[in-house]
């Protein structure tokens, strides 16, 4: 009798937490969740470069535009220090909301897996993680120290995140997961507005100075001249012409006209570059808006829709493919 009870409660407590589970909506949320992660982290390296190396450029044109209008006065310059708080800062963004998405998509992984019929993940190491790198993130980017998801005690966190494996049933293991995973993403969500915010603030800055310092390679004759024109002539369907650099280095009025079209090309490029940016800052923006309502929508237990995420990271993902920010 005592085994054929044992079974009954074994049998109650499975039905309460493994049927109940709501593992196809969840499989579905950590499916988004790794996509979205996974997009927000392609290629994010190469904005903080172009933001750190900008005072680089901005030295080299600067050195270069007074060596050439006086000889005499020729020395190195410095460089320009306009921003540079800004730049720093935007540049430290850009590092912690990598570590950042990273631990995110690894916080889907595991739900993914705890989602699936005996496959158990480590819920709780990885949600903390992306509590903790989030957390960081935040506090770096809004400047507001003690604003955290859960709270400025570390305990606080400990003790949340532990609750996902003392709950026995699955269902509320997932909830509450989700709960916190959900958290994350709209810090992530703020963070990243506040971080667009900065990257406006000194976007004509970064634009300016890295046109400065090709216009400054091109007029000293220290990068072929011919490949500024590389991306316009493909789009066009044409092919340069194998001595395209010798007509550019020439002093005809053709060859003025078009050094003054090459830097044209130059502006237009870094600014249409600048613009992507931008773009790509509105569209992860609301790739994680979509992301956290199809969380509310799956602790609300309602239908969980993959195609709010789908489309918006399709637009995401069209931004970051783009040939031309090759």
């Amino acid at each position: 009798m005592k085994i054929r009870a044992a079974i009954l409660v074994a049998t109650a407590l499975c039905s309460a937490g493994c049927v109940s589970a709501p593992r196809g909506p969840a499989s579905a949320l950590a499916d988004m969740g790794i996509r979205t992660s996974a997009s927000l982290g392609s290629g994010i390296r190469s904005t903080a470069d172009d933001v750190s190396n900008v005072g680089v450029s901005n030295a080299f044109a600067s050195t270069w535009r007074l060596c050439n209008a006086n000889p005499q006065l020729c020395q190195p310059t410095q460089a320009d220090a306009a921003n540079f708080a800004a730049r720093q800062k935007l540049a430290g963004a850009i590092n912690l909301r990598a570590q950042a998405v990273n631990a995110l998509e690894e916080a889907y992984g595991v739900l993914e897996q705890e989602a699936s019929y005996d496959a158990k993940g480590d819920l709780q190491g990885a949600v903390g993680d992306a509590v903790s790198a989030v957390n960081k993130y935040s506090d770096f980017v809004l400047a507001a120290p003690g604003g955290q998801i859960i709270g400025n005690q570390a305990g606080k966190i400990v003790s949340a995140v532990a609750g996902i494996l003392a709950e026995g049933r699955q269902k509320k293991r997932l909830l509450e997961a989700s709960r916190l995973i959900q958290a994350s993403a709209t810090q992530l969500h703020d963070g990243l507005k506040a971080e667009a915010a900065i990257y406006e603030s000194i976007q004509g800055y970064v634009v300016d100075s890295q046109t400065d310092a090709r216009i400054a390679l091109y007029d000293a004759g220290l990068v072929s001249r011919a490949q500024f024109l590389v991306p316009m002539s493909r789009d066009l369907g044409v092919d340069l012409l194998n001595n395209a650099d010798r007509t550019l280095d020439g002093n005809s009025p053709q060859a003025n006209a078009a050094r003054t079209a090459v830097v044209a090309v130059i502006r237009a490029e870094a600014q249409a570059e600048a613009e992507r940016v931008r773009a790509r800052y509105q569209a992860s923006v609301a790739a994680l808006n979509a992301l956290v309502d199809a969380h509310k929508s799956f602790e609300g237990d309602q239908s969980v829709s993959t195609e709010r995420v789908s489309r918006v990271l399709a637009e995401l993902d069209a931004i970051i493919d783009d040939p031309q920010a090759d």
